[in-house]
């Protein structure tokens, strides 16, 4: 399964039985009933779902594979340490970037002091957390989260360098003949200019962590089944009967192509011949004979 929601996902650890070639070309397939959990089965770090998941297949739903059935436990993963240890301690580390607006404008090697004792400690932070990360080759709610963490204290160290190389200019592009200092009358104007930009980049960043708090929760509200964005078609056990009391038989444990056969046989026959034949459902006109 896939884990884009990292650290908010869920998982299926699930047991795989497939037919072999020579079982598929005798017609024979896979009927899903139910799976049995110890009630006592607890996981590090993982909350367990009430309900197990299954999954069939047929060869003709899915031409690459064999007829299978899948079945096992959905678990979500418990996401307060990598919140609170890791995420947290990024985002604060990224926070103290702003600590350069206190200084001067001017003061160009005070401030290259302090973004120059952050930087090391936000790659040496993210490298420590390396061993609780999944490696794939796509982006996680994590690597979002680092990322904006990293773009954070560049834009805000390429802004303060350009602050301080704009009083040089003059300087640097004066006249070879000019005599004396050349004087930059526009200090007090960078100044101000610089504090409305340190306002406007605390919003957005206060703006974003609240954008991102709220994709967290809607990821951990999200059904078990959705979260974990499975490639086959999964369903849970406690909802794949029929409601208590209704005459129609269940074909939520076949393949789905299977499931489309046998609720069409018993739109036409009246009664689920298919279900019959793989021993879902009892044949009542058999009963009857016997009687």
């Amino acid at each position: 399964q896939q884990v884009r929601h990292f650290p908010f996902d869920c998982q299926w650890l699930a047991v795989t039985v497939s037919l072999k070639e020579e079982g598929c070309a005798q017609n024979r397939s896979f009927v899903f009933q139910y799976c049995e959990v110890d009630e006592g089965l607890s996981l590090d770090e993982w909350y367990l779902c009430p309900d197990p998941a299954f999954s069939t297949l047929t060869k003709q739903d899915a031409p690459s594979i064999q007829d299978t059935v899948m079945c096992g436990l959905l678990i979500r993963r418990a996401s307060r340490y990598y919140v609170v240890n890791i995420m947290l301690m990024l985002g604060l580390i990224s926070s103290i970037a702003f600590a350069i607006y206190t200084v001067n404008v001017s003061l160009f090697w005070e401030r290259a002091e302090v973004f120059l004792g952050i930087f090391p400690l936000i790659v040496i932070f993210k490298m420590s957390a390396q061993g609780k990360l999944p490696r794939v080759g796509y982006s996680t709610k994590f690597d979002r989260f680092a990322t904006a963490c990293q773009t954070l204290f560049l834009v805000i160290v390429m802004g303060c360098m350009a602050a301080s190389f704009i009083p040089k200019v003059p300087t640097w592009f004066r006249p070879c003949n000019s005599e004396g200092p050349v004087v930059f009358a526009g200090e007090a104007l960078l100044a101000e200019v610089e504090h409305i930009c340190c306002y406007v980049l605390i919003s957005m960043w206060l703006a974003w962590i609240v954008w991102f708090t709220w994709q967290a929760r809607q990821a951990q509200r999200l059904d078990p089944v959705e979260n974990m964005q499975s490639r086959v078609p999964v369903k849970l056990q406690g909802r794949q009967h029929a409601p208590q009391g209704s005459c129609e038989a269940s074909v939520e444990g076949l393949a789905p192509s299977l499931s489309i056969v046998a609720q069409e046989e018993k739109k036409r026959t009246k009664r689920p011949s298919l279900l019959v034949a793989l021993g879902i459902v009892e044949d009542k006109e058999k009963h009857e004979k016997q009687g």
